[in-house]
């Protein structure tokens, strides 16, 4: 589970970066939530709208600031990532990507019906 946090967050952070190609362009970002909710904006409701606001929902604790400690630490307190993330926070992680990557599966999967 060493590698679980590290990998939770960009799991997560890439299943949103995913839903966002889906649509156009993808912004230079390591917190996909808010361009999320500025596409679910944009859709007109229904079942995509709905997919998308939950996708923002999901990566936001997942994003920028994470992505910083996960990989870096905090600098000025001098904790390694290793100090900040045990194995259950590494499993919390984790199972927030997983989260994460069903519903952009599940968009994908819409995208194709139409």
């Amino acid at each position: 589970m060493a590698r679980g946090r590290r990998c939770g967050q960009l799991c997560a952070e890439n299943a949103g970066k995913a839903a966002l190609a889906l649509f156009g362009p993808v912004p230079l970002t390591h917190d996909p939530a808010n361009p999320l909710r500025d596409l679910a904006a944009r859709l007109k409701g229904g079942d995509e709208r709905a997919l998308v606001l939950q996708l923002a929902g999901a990566t936001e604790p997942l994003g920028g600031q994470l992505h910083s400690e996960v990989t870096y630490g905090k600098e000025r307190e001098r904790l390694t990532p290793w100090q900040l993330f045990d194995e259950p926070r590494a499993r919390s992680l984790v199972a927030a990507a997983r989260t994460a990557l069903e519903l952009v599966r599940r968009l994908v999967d819409l995208r194709r019906q139409k």
